[in-house]
């Protein structure tokens, strides 16, 4: 074996050649590093092979360029071997397949969770990395093994699973569908409000969306909207002209107040957009927030940039939607030119309070206390910890729930006053 190289070990016999590396590194594990990285727990739609391509190129550079050594394992995971000299080329190019997958659950769970992936001092944790690599390799088995005694169920099991999955004809049949659907039913309102305490927030903006779940069971149960991603994203942008049409109506949710609406970068650059500009008064362009997807932006960089400087020269406001704690760090604000940024929260944040909270505030100060918003908020200590941390702008059912609240409060009092003015 070179000392560095990139083996892709998914033909006949490959697992071999990893144990036979594990076999000689025993023997020189000093100083030696490892990464386990397990493709082959990511969804079926994010495996296909130019997903999985993606991922392994940064590492198949670095062993190109003789900084380690790569095992590509028959079920997709990886291995990659190196120095300590090279550990912060390793865990940028770890960032990297992250952010490729940051929608994928067991990418979310993030890097606590330990689902994803796993590092190993080698001289430290040898036993424990050659179970790792010999239990790849006899999943590997079981499941040759399961297929080849039952294939007529593994053939049942495909079947039933391409018959779920979107294809373009029922994307087809699901655009026709939307032409004439009334999507009123479909809608979500979620407001985003500064909640300086728990009695008092106050709205800045209601967020507009079409839950794509109810979509999907009004529409075609039973079959998996997401399943591809290419035509998911066409769905979207059908949708995207459909919420166009909701909002240009009279008496819809431009008519009360302040509101977001979540569009793709190719939206804001169509006909449809354009038009539904035009029938705006000037002044109602400056009410509405566009949320855009960091995926949607990296996927075409230059069009984003045109796109927004045309919407916020005509007063819309742009928000970036989506971000989590792993992928948050990837974003500078002012230089993406963008009027807010999302944060989901997360449990963790409660769970290494004082080492996330820290992380928050130097967030807060980096974005601006009135530029970034905590989303996803399900409780009150998790709005606690945002207002801790220097967070004004909050999203998430907690925040719905202060606003019942405070409704049935105003309408206690309004009945109060009129029961005394009775008598």
């Amino acid at each position: 074996m070179p000392a560095s190289a990139a083996v892709d070990t998914r033909s006949k016999g490959a697992d071999a050649l990893l144990a036979e590396f594990l076999r000689r590194l025993e023997s020189r594990k000093e100083g030696r590093l490892a990464v386990h990285v397990m493709l082959s727990r990511l969804r079926p739609f994010n495996r296909r092979e130019h997903h999985l391509h993606a991922a392994r190129a940064g590492f198949a550079q670095l062993a190109d360029e003789r900084r380690g050594q790569l095992f590509v394992l028959s079920n997709a995971d990886l291995f990659f071997f190196f120095s300590k000299e090279v550990e912060g080329l390793v865990r940028s190019e770890i960032m990297r397949v992250r952010f490729l997958f940051t929608e994928d659950p067991i990418v979310a769970k993030g890097p606590d969770a330990d689902g994803f992936i796993t590092w190993y001092t080698v001289d430290r944790q040898y036993d424990a990395l050659v179970r790792a690599a010999r239990g790849a390799s006899d999943s590997n088995a079981a499941v040759r093994a399961v297929t080849g005694r039952d294939g007529a169920w593994a053939d049942l099991k495909a079947r039933q699973k391409a018959s779920s999955a979107l294809t373009p004809e029922l994307l087809d049949r699901i655009e026709a569908g939307l032409v004439q659907a009334d999507l009123s039913s479909l809608l979500r309102r979620h407001a985003v409000c500064s909640v300086p305490n728990e009695t008092s927030p106050e709205p800045r903006f209601v967020e507009w969306t079409v839950c794509i779940s109810d979509l999907a069971q009004t529409m075609l149960p039973h079959f998996d909207f997401a399943s591809d991603p290419l035509l998911f994203q066409h769905l979207t942008e059908s949708l995207d002209r459909r919420m166009l049409a909701l909002l240009a109506k009279p008496g819809g949710p431009l008519d009360g107040g302040d509101i977001s609406v979540n569009l793709n970068v190719a939206t804001l650059l169509s006909e449809h957009f354009f038009t539904f500009d035009e029938k705006l008064f000037t002044a109602r362009r400056g009410c509405i927030v566009i949320e855009l997807k960091l995926e949607d932006i990296a996927q075409d960089p230059e069009s984003y940039e045109f796109a927004r400087k045309l919407a916020q020269a005509k007063g819309y406001r742009l928000c970036l939607d989506g971000l989590t704690l792993w992928t948050f760090d990837l974003v500078d604000r002012g230089q993406l030119g963008l009027d807010y940024l999302k944060l989901n929260f997360d449990a963790l944040m409660l769970v290494e309070a004082e080492e996330r909270r820290a992380w928050l505030e130097d967030a807060v100060a980096r974005t601006g206390p009135a530029q970034l918003i905590l989303s996803r908020v399900e409780s009150a200590e998790g709005a606690a910890f945002g207002r801790a941390a220097g967070v004004q702008l909050f999203q998430g059912r907690h925040i719905e729930r202060l606003l019942a609240e405070a409704r049935q409060r105003r309408q206690y009092v309004r009945l109060n006053r009129r029961a005394s003015g009775d008598t």
